[in-house]
């Protein structure tokens, strides 16, 4: 006996898949809310706010009161505001996953690839705030987590008690396998008013400013191009915000030109004298470390 399927009871077949899947989708859209919900009150709680978990209690506890005394429109009242502010709570984590100064926000895979000195090493040190400064030399970083763990643990910041794994990325005490408070004391500092510096230096850093004609002699004129291109398209691939000083203060919060005016100043020499007489622009273009800096993110300082 031979049993074959033509084009109609495939047809019939993929439909019956397709109506499981959104059947299933529908039903496990609210578990799916719920348990996000609850993963963002622990989000909340690591970013200072985990009183408000105590207010999710006093409303439960509310809600069964009122059914244990079948006061059923009060029961219906609490469950409806629960649910408002689980939804609330959803929404303030959501806004702190993404590109922001938080605890487990995308910038905190930026502030350790910078301390590890990546995209790559350009020195700044000497232009970073001093309360900044203090905490680059309070941890060492190391790389890089297996990618198994990362694919089976995601990216959120965990303490494994020598050190706080963030993203591939190992964030210990100095000269010491030991877990730190480094994320959390960045953030206040960061608050605080120094800016972000170590995600500005992780996005905005420029790619390698190599003597072209150089490289041309060395490696051919192709390959001069070649590299030339890519350096190109990694420039232009940066934020939009470092392509521009005002970019990068209102992104990154460093009054950046305030900052450089006051290294200039404290240096003294031509380059001070300069910025009395004809301003920040004409200063830099004689500081050796503002020039430096120019290059190296690609910024006119002014």
């Amino acid at each position: 006996m031979v049993i074959g399927f033509n084009l109609y009871d495939i047809a019939k077949i993929i439909a019956v898949i397709s109506i499981g899947a959104v059947v299933l989708l529908i039903f496990s859209l609210p578990i799916q809310a719920f348990l996000y919900v609850l993963d963002s009150f622990g989000h909340l709680a690591d970013n200072g706010m985990g009183y408000l978990k105590y207010i999710a209690y006093l409303l439960i506890a509310a809600g069964l009161f009122f059914l244990v005394r079948r006061q059923w429109g009060r029961v219906g009242i609490a469950v409806a505001v629960l649910v408002a502010f689980g939804a609330l709570v959803g929404f303030m984590s959501s806004g702190m996953r993404g590109d922001v100064v938080a605890y487990g926000s995308e910038r905190n895979e930026q502030w350790a690839a910078a301390l590890a000195g990546q995209p790559r090493y350009a020195p700044i040190a000497w232009l970073e705030p001093e309360a900044i400064g203090n905490l680059r030399r309070q941890v060492d970083v190391s790389c890089c987590t297996n990618e198994a763990v990362l694919r089976e643990e995601g990216t959120y910041p965990r303490q494994t008690g020598i050190g706080t794994r963030v993203g591939k990325y190992r964030i210990s005490a100095t000269g010491a396998l030991a877990s730190t408070t480094f994320l959390t004391d960045y953030i206040n500092v960061v608050a605080d008013g120094a800016g972000d510096w170590l995600a500005f230096y992780n996005q905005c850093v420029a790619p390698a400013q190599w003597d072209m004609e150089d490289y041309a002699r060395k490696y051919g004129k192709g390959a001069a191009d070649r590299v030339t291109h890519e350096n190109n398209m990694k420039l232009a691939r940066r934020p939009e915000p470092c392509k521009t000083m005002e970019g990068v203060e209102e992104k990154y919060d460093l009054g950046l030109a305030a900052r450089m005016t006051d290294v200039i100043a404290a240096d003294g020499g031509r380059a001070a004298a300069l910025l009395e007489s004809d301003g920040l622009d004409a200063a830099c273009a004689a500081h050796e470390r503002c020039t430096a800096f120019e290059r190296d993110f690609a910024l006119d300082v002014k």
